[in-house]
């Protein structure tokens, strides 16, 4: 009977903190936008007041860099859970556009419907991609164009890894666009953020500990073939990971 009680509490705090997170708080940073008359706005406020409502707590690792911020560059970021989207905005100090699947707009309507003004956050059919890549790029290109924000984070284990230790196969699509724009990549791992929403346990954990580490960009210029540049990047990625998890974990023990 205890069991199931608790299950039932944290099934309740679960779904009021989410309705805090990404209906109450998202609205009001859309207003805020609106008051202000800067799109802009919108998503680090939104980032930024879902961090204080949780207690996010952001610990950076000795030797993370900063963000790129003086040219454009591809930020390559592992997803754990609905929390990354507030937590690795203000990891990356609000340089960065996400691009998002239009799948996450069905639980999070508002930042669909806020999203052409925001600028930032970047709505796109899976399909799209897969059909044609250049006009992909070509919308990418026009999205970029048009924001403040001189970063584009993306996710290229494509899924949410939650608890898993190691991670997932980067997909290359987007690692493809950084090579033929000629963009730099920048890596940045965080861990920890599993643990302060866990939409699969449905549990909500508030004042949670993250530890990120933020890579030295990766020029693509200095790789005469994609392949090497790949593998390069996908190495690099597992050994940040790794050294993230570790240190984060060894904390715990």
């Amino acid at each position: 009977m205890m069991k199931i009680l608790i299950r039932i509490y944290n099934a309740v705090h679960f779904f009021l903190n989410m309705v805090v997170v990404y209906y109450i708080l998202s609205s009001l940073s859309v207003l805020y936008g609106i008051v202000t008359l800067n799109g802009f706005n919108v998503q680090w406020s939104w980032a930024a007041m879902t961090c204080f409502f949780l207690n996010a707590k952001l610990k950076k690792i000795e030797g993370s860099q900063e963000p790129v911020r003086n040219e454009k560059a591809l930020i390559l970021v592992n997803h754990r859970s609905w929390s990354d989207f507030f937590i690795h905005d203000k990891m990356m100090d609000y340089t960065a556009n996400f691009l998002a699947r239009y799948l996450v707009a069905v639980a999070f309507p508002i930042s669909l419907l806020a999203s052409p003004f925001m600028k930032t956050l970047w709505y796109f059919n899976r399909d799209a991609p897969r059909k044609d890549f250049k006009k992909f790029y070509k919308w990418c290109d026009d999205k970029w164009a048009v924001s403040k924000r001189n970063n584009l984070l993306v996710y290229p284990e494509g899924h949410r890894m939650f608890d898993s230790t190691k991670p997932g196969p980067l997909k290359k699509g987007m690692i493809i666009y950084a090579y033929e724009r000629k963009l730099p990549v920048q890596i940045a791992i965080c861990v920890g953020n599993e643990n302060l929403i866990h939409e699969k346990n449905i549990k909500v954990n508030r004042g949670s500990e993250m530890s990120y580490f933020i890579d030295k960009p990766i020029k693509s210029t200095d790789y005469q073939t994609f392949d090497s540049f790949y593998e390069h990047i996908q190495k690099r990625f597992g050994e940040v990971f790794e050294q993230v998890h570790q240190t984060h974990y060894k904390k715990d023990k």
